[in-house]
């Protein structure tokens, strides 16, 4: 389809022949981690006459197939009559882990600097591990230095972050150079470092985690095998800025793609490239894009000293054109980029009412071109180059062909040519679409005039490609043939919720009666001749026999109290998220992952309650493991962390003044702020979020004894915020955590 402005798009759906095999998902597993291998599909086929033979999309022959990356596997089975059945399914994977570390400095010399570990994508909940020993989002007391965080998610994949904990107004240390080591020449590394601001007095120390490999006291390094390395300047009043670079084998540089036609020995796709990139080679990679734009798979490797040209077997350029990348293996592993793609050309073809002959390509991709050349052959002459097109244009009707053996093809030349390298050392000058041979009349071709679908409801809870039910097409051609297919226009709002494979509806994803219950699709119908029909559908999910479901999340309202409290004393309240309204929850404190410190605390009802009275001094948080069970005895555990209010314990007033208390915490938007004051005052509030910057002020004078107020988080971005509390001798600090 080409729009208004020139720009295209092309696309293609599965045939199933009348009869023919049918292809059934039986399982599909996805990856748990972001760049898995580990996905599996497992189908079963039926009808049609055995034996079959499975093609996969990425050449498997096998019925069921695994190790699989994210992406669309399509399988086309063929019947030992020909007939053909075929079956489109997705891989997926979870979102990549994304770190974002937030570091408060620390004085010089000090140890008061503190990170926090901002994460998103992967499967919550998290768990934290830092290289200084904490295990929680927030790291305090850190000096200035590199520390790391390991964040590892539901499924247990991991992802680690570098941080760096610089001095106050310590020099800013900046990687302004960074050069990686060969495959075979493994020492020629460096890294360059700009301080700001520059001085002849400042001190370097470079380190490695295996202590070796750097002049210690250099500003730069040469010569540097692979590995991290870590640089802190101090400046004469004593304070560190630092920095880290990971020094890495470079990889492969891109080899271009020379040229992508349709072999006209074999019928399938060429690939053919010249050999730019050289040096410690191992093999190339060929990608195939499949039916998702810009998923890339791969599809074959072919070996450095072996020929540049690789023949496609399992994609198939009479239905569609293909788009390739190519990519560059060393001999350590190491892979380049993707090329620049290159597109084959798809040709297509109608016979028109006076049996002119229309022919229908799209353009061709991967070098300039400006001209199409068409090519027909017939038995009286052969050959011929009957015309030429310029480039912005891709389609040409033949007016007055000869009416029998008719055989068209496009063919674009390329600027320079293209020589495979080794073995054959094939040259190719042009790329050449598919054939196409001209079809039969269409004169008296009528449309369809009206789609039916035997089953129209699915039970919820099935499984993505479930069969919802199989369309037929009345027609008044008698043994016409029909594909159908999902449209956008009115009608079609649920459309992404099914797939059709031949003619079969199937289902897209897992239903959910109570979250929605009907679907409305709109479906075309079209024959042989490109004649169609099209109608609406509403399908049903039908409700499974009702049944409790577990609980989803816990909340507490308030995770501090102040050190000193007596044993019993409230902490906050547990309220539990559930599908099931209306349902009732115990609470309880469990063992596992996260219950170090159960023993410090009970619950009565709803209430977190202290066990014992805690000292800010000797430890200042702890970790619980707390369970809800509904009434129908199905669970959910969550872990959550304690913080201890540190009380100043010198003196009557100084102990009312830490009186602070903010609830919920965390929170949603709005929150509570209550301080016992020991005289009256003037309260200062400020808010900051993690970047630091100050988003909320207020501003309280004469305030008798005790302070209570609200403030309004509403709007601002969820993540976790610094309150500033100021008296006339005090300043308190606490942490906020949005929701």
């Amino acid at each position: 389809m080409i729009d208004s402005k020139g720009c295209y798009a092309q696309g293609s759906i599965n045939i199933t022949s009348d009869g023919g095999p049918q292809v059934s998902l039986i399982d599909l597993s996805h990856n748990d981690c972001y760049g898995g291998k580990n996905g599996k599909i497992d189908i079963s086929v039926s009808g049609g006459l055995q034996p079959y033979s499975i093609l996969w999309s990425n050449g498997e022959t096998s019925e069921d197939i695994d190790s699989l990356v994210a992406g669309i596997y399509n399988v086309t089975v063929t019947a030992d009559d020909k007939c053909l059945g075929a079956g489109s399914f997705q891989v997926f994977q979870p979102s990549q882990i994304a770190i974002s570390a937030v570091e408060t400095p620390a004085t010089c010399e000090g140890s008061d600097g503190s990170a926090v570990a901002v994460v998103s994508g992967g499967t919550k909940p998290y768990t934290y591990n830092w290289s200084s020993g904490g295990i929680y989002q927030i790291e305090e007391g850190l000096a200035a230095g590199v520390y790391s965080v390991t964040v590892t998610d539901g499924k247990g994949c991991k992802m680690v972050e570098p941080v760096l904990v610089n001095d106050i107004g310590a020099p800013k240390v900046a990687i302004s150079g960074l050069q990686g080591v060969g495959c075979t020449v493994i020492d020629n590394g460096s890294i360059n470092i700009t301080v700001t601001p520059p001085s002849i007095t400042h001190n370097y120390s470079w380190s490695t985690d295996d202590g070796s490999g750097v002049t210690v006291d250099s500003k730069n390094q040469t010569g540097l095998t692979q590995g991290t390395y870590k640089v802190t300047v101090t400046n004469t009043q004593g304070c560190k800025g630092v920095s880290q670079a990971m020094v890495i084998q470079e990889p492969p540089k891109v080899n271009p793609i020379c040229i992508v036609s349709v072999d006209t020995v074999t019928g399938k796709n060429m690939i053919v490239w010249e050999k730019l990139v050289t040096e410690d080679v191992s093999h190339y990679n060929i990608y195939r894009e499949s039916s998702v734009k810009g998923d890339y798979q791969v599809i074959a490797s072919v070996g450095f000293n072996e020929e540049s040209l690789y023949i496609d077997s399992v994609a198939d350029p009479t239905i569609r054109s293909w788009r390739y990348r190519l990519s560059v293996v060393d001999d350590c592993g190491n892979e380049s980029e993707l090329s620049d793609p290159h597109k084959t050309m798809h040709l297509t073809m109608n016979v028109g009412l006076d049996e002119s002959v229309n022919l229908i390509w799209d353009h061709y991709e991967g070098f300039p071109i400006s001209t199409y050349e068409i090519w027909r052959y017939d038995a009286a002459s052969n050959w011929t180059n009957i015309s030429n097109m310029p480039s912005n244009l891709t389609s040409y009707t033949d007016p007055n062909p000869s009416k029998e053996d008719l055989t068209y093809f496009i063919e674009v030349d390329h600027p320079i040519g293209c020589t495979s390298t080794d073995k054959k050392a094939a040259s190719l000058n042009s790329s050449r679409s598919n054939r196409k041979t001209k079809l039969r009349s269409s004169v008296d071709n009528q449309a369809p005039t009206d789609i039916s679908l035997d089953v129209s409801n699915i039970d919820e809870n099935e499984s993505i490609g479930s069969l919802v039910g199989r369309f037929t097409t009345t027609d008044p051609d008698e043994g016409d043939t029909h594909t159908y297919s999902l449209i956008a226009g009115t009608g079609g709002e649920d459309n992404s919720s099914f797939s059709i494979t031949g003619d079969s509806l199937l289902s897209a994803g897992v239903f959910d009666y109570e979250s929605k219950n009907t679907y409305s699709i709109l479906v075309s119908t079209t024959d042989t001749f490109d004649l169609s029909f099209e109608k609406s559908f509403v399908i049903t999910i039908n409700d499974s026999a009702a049944e409790n479901q577990a609980p989803t999340g816990i909340s507490l309202d308030v995770n501090n109290i102040d050190e000193n409290e007596s044993i019993g004393s409230l902490v906050g309240r547990f309220t539990t998220t559930d599908p099931d309204g209306g349902d009732t929850h115990i609470y309880s404190l469990s063992a596992g992952l996260g219950s170090d410190d159960n023993s410090s605390f009970s619950i009565k009802g709803d209430s977190l309650l202290s066990a014992e009275v805690f000292d800010y001094e000797t430890k200042n948080t702890y970790s619980i493991l707390v369970s809800t069970t509904d009434k129908g005895g199905l669970s959910f555990e969550k872990s959550s962390v304690i913080t201890i209010n540190d009380v100043v314990e010198v003196g009557l007033n100084q102990i009312l003044e830490q009186k602070i208390r903010i609830y919920p915490n965390p929170g949603t938007g709005v929150f509570n702020l209550s301080m016992d004051l020991a005289n009256m005052d003037n309260v200062s509030i400020k808010i900051f979020d993690v970047s630091g910057k100050l988003v909320m002020t207020r501003e309280y004078e004469n305030i008798p004894y005790r302070l209570d107020t609200q403030f309004d988080l509403t709007g601002f971005a969820d993540g976790i915020y610094q309150i500033h509390v100021r008296t006339s001798n005090t300043l308190l600090h606490r942490i906020l955590i949005k929701e």
